[in-house]
């Protein structure tokens, strides 16, 4: 790899990164995450899906004390 093929590589990385988690930041993201899991459909999935609605209501500034 070149040193200008890094430097590249190097700043998409960077870019992905901030990209993927400002996405994971948002209700949006779990709320989606939280379908998904749902549509599987047993009893460990639907875990996964309330802790994804668990998350998405931290994202949306909800009180912690409901989380749970």
């Amino acid at each position: 790899m070149k040193v200008t093929d890094l430097a590249e590589y190097t700043a998409h990385f960077r870019y992905r990164v901030l990209q993927d988690a400002l996405t994971e930041a948002t209700a949006a993201y779990w709320t989606k995450r939280a379908e998904q899991f749902d549509a599987v459909g047993n009893a460990r999935c639907d875990e996964i899906a309330q802790a994804c609605r668990n998350r998405a209501a931290v994202a949306l500034g909800g009180d912690l004390d409901d989380v749970g």
